[in-house]
This record gives C-alpha cells, sequence and structure tokens, in this order.
C-alpha cells in the first residue's frame, strides 16, 4: 500500500471522520477518487463501488472487499455506472477533470432526487509553498488541470444543476506539535477569520430536482394543541388543501377546557375533510408532535401549533417548497416580516434569536428562527432522523431541534420560508412559561443543546 505522508493522512484522516459522521451506514456509495481501500469500508456501505485511477499498482487486496466493487480506470470520461447511488464522494479528483461541467452532469444520471454529493478539495490560496504545492498533488497521479477556489466550485455545481446544501473548512496545521495542532484544527479552524486558512474544505451538494412521484404525494399537518378550544375551527376552516389528498390530526395534550369536545365536533361537522385526533401519552411539545408524525399517514408532515399567531393558510408556502424541490426540511421563520406589536413578549424575541444565532454557528446553516412552531419534512427522511437518534435528542422537550440537528446531519437540503405573527386571539401561550423561572429554566435547557450540538457537529 502506497505510504502517506504525514500531512495527507491527517487530511484523509478528517475527511474520513466528516464523511462517518454524515454518511449513514449501509447506504449505496460511489467513491470517485477512492486511494485507501479503508476509507470506503470504514463508512459501511451497501454497497460500495470505489473508482481509481490506474497508476500500475497491484489492486489484487481491494478487490477482496466483501460489498465493495473496485473499479481502476485510465479516463474519467469513460466511467459510466449503471446504478443510482445515496452517496457520491469526490475525493480529490475535480483538480483532475478536463471538463468539470460535463463530468458534473454526468453524475447527475447515478443520483436521485435525494443523492448528496460530497466533494473534497485542498485550498489553492496554498498552492504557492512548497508544502501547499505538496499537498495539492495528492489529488491524483494525472497531471493536474485545475485550480479553483470554493467560489468557482460552487458556480461549477449551480450551472450544473446541483444546489449547494454544506460548507466546511478542516485542518489548519498539519505538523504534529503536542496540544496545538489538536487545538488549531478542532477550535480555531472554525473561527470565521482563521477558516478560510484550512488547508482543505468540503462541500455537499445535491440535484436540484423535485421529489420523485411529487404529484402523487399526499400531505399531513399535524396540530400540537393543549386548552385551545378556541382555535380549532378555525384551523380546521383555514388549513389549505395541499398535494393529493391533506389529513389533519390533532395531538391534544391534557387539555383542561373543551378542546378535545370541540375537535369531535369538527370531525362531526366536516365529515368531506380527513381529521384525526390522538391524545398525546407524555407531556411537552416535542412528545406531542412525534405522536403525531409517527401515526401520520401523509407523504409529507407538517407541524404546526395550534395557537393561531401564524396563519394556517401560510402552510402552502411550506409545502410549495418542497414540492418545487427547494427544500426537504422546511423551517418557517417569524423574524423577517414585521411582527405584529405584542406578539411576542420581548424577552423571548430576544432569547429566540440568541439561540438562533448560536445554532447557525454551530451547524454552519442559517437559521433565523429556531424556535417556530410551523415546518415541514418528507416522511421518508424523518424516518431517517428518529431510527438514527443523537445524544442532542434525548436534551430536547421541545421537539424543534431534533428535526434542525437531524436535518443538518442527514444533510437534508433546507429552506426556511418568512411567515407573518401575530398575537393569539384565544388561550395562554405556552413556549417559554409566564415566569422567570419558567424563562431561565428554558434557556438553561437550550444551552445545555447548543453546547451537545456543539460537541457533535464541532469536535469531529
Amino acid at each position: 500500500m502506497e505510504q502517506k505522508k504525514p500531512s495527507r493522512r491527517l487530511m484523509d484522516d478528517t475527511f474520513f471522520k466528516y464523511c462517518r459522521f454524515f454518511i449513514p451506514e449501509k447506504r449505496r456509495v460511489l467513491m470517485v477518487g477512492c486511494r485507501d481501500i479503508d476509507f470506503l469500508s470504514g463508512l459501511h456501505p451497501l454497497p460500495g463501488v470505489g473508482v481509481t485511477i490506474d497508476d500500475g499498482r497491484n489492486h489484487d487486496a481491494e478487490e477482496n472487499i466483501q460489498g465493495i466493487t473496485w473499479q481502476h480506470i485510465t479516463d474519467l470520461a469513460a466511467f459510466q455506472p449503471e446504478q443510482r447511488f445515496d452517496y457520491i464522494i469526490l475525493h480529490d479528483i475535480l483538480q483532475s477533470v478536463f471538463d468539470v461541467r460535463a463530468f458534473l452532469v454526468r453524475l447527475r444520471d447515478m443520483a436521485g432526487p435525494e443523492t448528496r454529493v460530497i466533494i473534497n478539495s485542498r485550498n489553492p490560496g496554498w498552492r504557492f509553498l512548497p508544502a501547499g504545492r505538496r499537498d495539492n498533488r495528492m489529488a491524483c497521479r494525472q497531471i493536474r488541470h485545475n485550480c479553483f477556489y470554493r467560489r468557482d466550485l460552487n458556480n461549477f455545481l449551480l450551472i450544473s444543476g446541483y444546489d449547494i446544501i454544506k460548507e466546511e473548512n478542516y485542518v489548519l496545521l498539519t505538523w504534529t506539535i503536542p496540544f496545538l495542532t489538536t487545538a488549531a484544527n478542532r477550535f480555531l479552524a472554525k473561527l470565521p477569520l482563521l477558516r478560510r486558512c484550512c488547508l482543505g474544505y468540503f462541500t455537499v451538494a445535491g440535484p436540484h430536482a423535485p421529489p420523485e412521484n411529487v404529484r402523487e404525494a399526499t400531505v399531513s399537518v399535524v396540530l400540537t394543541c393543549r386548552d385551545e378550544e378556541g382555535n380549532i375551527e378555525g384551523l380546521v376552516e383555514r388549513i389549505p388543501d395541499m398535494g393529493r389528498k391533506t389529513e389533519i390530526i390533532f395531538v391534544e395534550g391534557h387539555s383542561r377546557d373543551h378542546t378535545v369536545d370541540k375537535i369531535n365536533e369538527m370531525i362531526r361537522k366536516y365529515p368531506e375533510k380527513d381529521i384525526k385526533l390522538y391524545h398525546q401519552p407524555g407531556i411537552g411539545q416535542g412528545d406531542a408532535f412525534r405522536t403525531g408524525f409517527d401515526r401520520a399517514e401523509g407523504d409529507f408532515l407538517i407541524w404546526l401549533e395550534a395557537d393561531l399567531t401564524t396563519p394556517p393558510e401560510e402552510a402552502r408556502h411550506i409545502w410549495a417548497a418542497y414540492a418545487a424541490g427547494l427544500g426537504e426540511y422546511v423551517n418557517g421563520t417569524r423574524f423577517v416580516y414585521p411582527m405584529a406589536p405584542k406578539a411576542m413578549p420581548a424577552a423571548n424575541n430576544l432569547g429566540n434569536r440568541f439561540f438562533s444565532r448560536v445554532m447557525s454557528m454551530v451547524t454552519g446553516q442559517r437559521f433565523t428562527d429556531t424556535l417556530c412552531g410551523f415546518k415541514g419534512i418528507p416522511r421518508n427522511r424523518y424516518n431517517e432522523i428518529i431510527n438514527n437518534p443523537s445524544s442532542f435528542d434525548k436534551l430536547d422537550p421541545f421537539g424543534d431541534f431534533l428535526l434542525i440537528l437531524g436535518a443538518v446531519k442527514h444533510n437534508l437540503k433546507i429552506a426556511e420560508i418568512p411567515l407573518h405573527y401575530q398575537p393569539r386571539e384565544y388561550g395562554q401561550p405556552k413556549a417559554y412559561g409566564r415566569s422567570v423561572t419558567g424563562l431561565l429554566t428554558h434557556a438553561w435547557v437550550l444551552l445545555k443543546i447548543c453546547w451537545q450540538s456543539f460537541i457533535e457537529f464541532r469536535l469531529l
């Protein structure tokens, strides 16, 4: 096996950690530019295809790995696999492609709407230094034709029909210096200015295409409610018809008023609508929405809090973004349009904005409103998140971060939809409690979620 220089080993090992974190096991994985037999096999693909540029070496050992097919080619333009993949990894290979756009367009034949392409590249800003030239020549043994920056790569992706989902810089220091190397690569490399000096970066992209069979898709709107008797009929009347069929699910959380009676009245009054009522077994917003999502029958799931502070008609914007292929996790935001006076207490407003900024820095994905009770996700993507729990899930009583952090980890296309926000007309707000103690308790929970998320997403 080829002996790696320390700098190359560190770059490859770091990129492998990111791939292992973001790629679930038992997925169909194609890796173009595969130089290390342990890289692809360490992802536990099912199946896996590794493509290397033929350099005359003996690859017999590589071909004996179960579940992985190895192909050795001399010309990337001649590569034509006959299957679709869930993940396509381009490992230091675009530097050696003569026509990058044509290559990326051809890759779309191997990708479905949910396929993710992960591209690893070297920072060309270091190419003028001896170490930088040596590291950049690692890409492959062919002559390197290209040397472009991230903005050039992003442009190639856009003109080739891809959406950019995630970007990350990594490895600020390759010299082995006790404590300093670890500190530089785990902490300093994440800072806004220093991350531009990293030696490598990777980009996650997905084909710009609507979901398959979207015309036949059905929609479930899950309404979490407790003591919302006066809002029930307005919700039923104002929720728009979406998809081939719209299901309305009320998840009732131990109400003390006549919420349950009102929902049953609506089921009798509107027999033409598919209205269902479930009682959450536990407590908290997170338990309520999961109860509804787990029992919903629709292909696309929308979560809406039943307080009528956000117009139910705007659910059509959530659905339209998904149907057009603009987002798989669609998150509402209340902080773009002017907010009606007294719609949100000042402390809650400030706290929401603060934690949204923190979560944006932690995940590398822009969020302006992480606690908006209006969001949507396709059922199959929700099942992926639920079936692959993380350590922060147990910390989240709200449910918002289960979806947000799960969507980021599973490389979902994320779209934010501006929504209008107004004061509630019936009932009392419940989101953050009505006392200073309740507000501080929820703030402490949010801080713990942010810290755990930082550990998982930033300290790979």
